[in-house]
């Protein structure tokens, strides 16, 4: 491994473990008690965490997956739950946009993603399928130059927090798998709604138990 990523990686866990120590520990009361963090999200943007693996063209830090996943272990030693938001957020609220996207999408949404500017979710999971994408029961039908996306997703964490979410449906039912499509939805689209939070055993994790469209 090159010395300089070396140095990069233990000066930013570095930085990680005074963000924790002085930052992240005090505020797990408010989040055992299903209070969004939004102000640590911010204060995380402003370092550049939320945005490590992001290209630096893109808003991001620029830095590797190894510099990424020492971010999810310092964070997640202190609080599970921001862990969690954390790598939901990037590395399927954010990272697919930056490898799927289109060059309009990416100037859109990904520097904002990436500077904590907006929170990602990520919306695959439903009742009566689980995570199987190949049975999705959300539809996607074209009008004109947009797509009416009808149904509903559970277990999406960030639901409720995020203003962007990767969603999936299905635009060719008889194609299975291979006719779903990921859409990116803002968080203030007209019928989207959110239902109640769901709350594991030990981890706050921020998920709802239904999001409609």
């Amino acid at each position: 491994m090159d010395l300089r990523v070396k140095e990069q990686d233990a000066l930013l866990k570095q930085t990680i473990q005074r963000f924790v120590d002085q930052e992240v520990r005090r505020a797990i009361p408010s989040m055992e008690e299903d209070q969004f963090p939004f102000e640590l999200i911010k204060k995380m943007g402003s370092l550049g965490l939320m945005g490590i693996p992001v290209p630096e063209k893109h808003g991001g830090a620029g830095m590797g997956m190894t510099s990424y996943i020492t971010a999810i272990h310092e964070i997640s030693k202190a609080s599970p739950s921001l862990g969690v938001i954390l790598s939901v957020h990037t590395s399927v609220g954010t990272l697919p946009i930056v490898k799927f996207g289109t060059d309009d999408q990416k100037e859109r949404y990904v520097s904002d993603l990436a500077q904590g500017n907006k929170i990602g979710a990520f919306a695959l999971t439903e009742e009566s399928s689980g995570s199987d994408a190949g049975a999705l029961k959300m539809k996607a039908v074209r009008d004109g130059d947009d797509y009416v996306l009808t149904g509903s997703k559970m277990f999406i964490t960030n639901a409720g927090a995020a203003e962007v979410y990767v969603v999936f449906a299905s635009t060719a039912p008889d194609r299975g798998s291979r006719g779903v499509t990921a859409f990116i939805v803002d968080g203030n689209t007209p019928g989207l709604t959110v239902g109640k939070k769901r709350r594991e055993n030990g981890n706050a994790r921020y998920e709802h138990e239904r999001t409609n469209l």
